[in-house]
Order: structure tokens, then sequence, then C-alpha cells
């Protein structure tokens, strides 16, 4: 058995010239089926002038806007026909492996889109949901003892800053006055108290306390006492002599009512003294 001579690029070789040759002849056919129905559309052949046409050119007949579009027409369906033609050629042609495109520069023509449909996305199954479901299910079990403490939060700053205003605006009301004024003077006793309520239904501070049926929502009470220098820890009397009183003290406490599953309200206490 002999073996043959012919190398792999020999073969390549003579494949790419078939190719060639045969590419070539498919475009020689193309051209002469496309100049027979050009020909035919015309009623002449290639650069021929027959009696139908002479007129346009040497001044015989009138060209009219109507003879130039229907020319434009026909040449329009023409170039059209052709470009369909060579298109769907050459796309079964490579389909069948007759034109291998083993150099893609060589092949100056046009492939043909596929026209398959294209397919519909896949869309989710029951189980999908279910799961995906059940993930967020556990993220917002997750999440939600945040909000809860964030609620709470936020009720707890908006108390404690009422509180702290009721008790800042009384207690410099009082020290203001001046030192012996009759607010600031004890009745009876080592002391003299003013109780106040603010009601939730006028939203005003009321003298007393909280009537019943009435429903408060601070509770501020304010503490007048006296003092000596020479002993700071003993309170003086409403009988003690004047010269001997150099302080007085003003004691603001302020009492939130609030109660509930989002915790008691604040209280807090605002104490001065005032010089003679």
């Amino acid at each position: 058995m002999c073996k043959s001579s012919i190398s792999d690029d020999q073969i390549l070789e003579f494949r790419r010239d078939i190719q060639s040759l045969l590419r070539s002849k498919i475009r020689e056919a193309i051209e002469i089926t496309l100049e027979e129905e050009l020909a035919d559309a015309l009623g002449c052949a290639r650069y021929e002038r027959s009696g139908g046409r002479s007129g346009y050119r040497n001044g015989t007949q009138r060209q009219t806007s109507a003879h130039i579009r229907r020319r434009r027409q026909d040449l329009g369906v023409v170039l059209m026909a052709r470009r369909l033609l060579i298109t769907d050629f050459t796309s079964r042609a490579l389909r069948s492996g007759a034109l291998a495109d083993d150099h893609p520069g060589d092949n100056q023509l046009e492939r043909r889109p596929s026209r398959d449909p294209p397919r519909s996305p896949r869309g989710f199954t029951l189980i999908e949901v279910l799961i995906s479901a059940a993930l967020l299910l556990v993220i917002a079990i997750g999440i939600l003892p945040l909000f809860t403490r964030s609620i709470i939060s936020n009720a707890e700053g908006y108390d404690h800053t009422q509180v702290a205003n009721a008790a800042r605006a009384r207690s410099e009301e009082f020290f203001q006055l001046p030192f012996n004024s009759p607010e600031l003077t004890l009745l009876a006793g080592t002391k003299r108290v003013y109780d106040e309520y603010f009601s939730e239904q006028t939203r005003v501070w009321t003298d007393g306390t909280v009537p019943a049926g009435e429903e408060a929502l601070w509770i501020r009470t304010t503490t007048i006492r006296q003092y000596s220098v020479n002993d700071l820890s003993t309170p003086l009397a409403n009988t003690a002599p004047a010269p001997t009183v150099h302080l007085k003290e003003i004691l603001v406490t302020v009492q939130s009512t609030r109660s509930g599953p989002l915790g008691m309200g604040k209280q807090i206490t605002v104490q001065l003294f005032k010089s003679q």
C-alpha cells in the first residue's frame, strides 16, 4: 500500500482554491440572473437606449415627476430582490457546508439572522416562591426587635425632653423672684410646697392635685426651704428671724405619668439656691 505524498498544507490550499472558484461562479450566476430581471423591469438591456428611454435624454419626450418616481420604485424593487436573493443563497450554502468560512475576510456577504423565535425567560416555581417567603419571614423576625427598641427609645426621649423643660422653666421662674417675695416666703413649718399638674384635656398647668375623673400627663412639685449659712443641713422654720435667713432652696420635681408596654415615665429634679 503506497503512502500519499500530498501534505496537509497542499490539501488545505486545494480546498481554499475550490471554495474561491465556487464563490466566483455563484456570484457570476447571481449577476446574470439579476441583469435579466433588471432588463425585464426596465424594458431594455444595460446601457441600451431603446425608443422608450431615448425621449428622456434627447428631449423628444418630456420627463415628468411620475416617470422619475416610477423608475426609482422599479430600481428599488430590483435592488431589494438582489439583496434578498444573495443573502438567502449564501445562508443556505453556509448551512449546507458548501461555503466553509475558513477566511472570514473573504466572505463579504452578511449572514441572515435566525428566524427561530426567542425563548421566553424561565419563571419561578412554587417551591422557589415558598422558600423565598420563608427566608424573608426569618429576616423580618430578626429585625422586628430593632423596630420595637426604636419606638421605645423615641417615646422615652420625648418624655424626658418634656419633663426636663417643665422642671427648668419652673425653677427659673422662681429663681428670678426677689429674695423676700411672697412666693418664696414660708407660711408654716420648714417648707412651702406648690403642687401642679398638666391636664391632658386642657393642655395647661393647673394648681393643685389631680382631681378624680381627670388625667394628667405630668405632675410638678415645687418645694421652698430656707437655711442659714451656719447650718446648711437643717432648714429654718417660718418663725426664724429674717436676719438669720441667708439662703433659700428651690427644689422642682417633675414626674411623668406615662406607663404601659413601652416603659414607665421619666422623673427629673432641679435644685437651686438663691442668696440674699
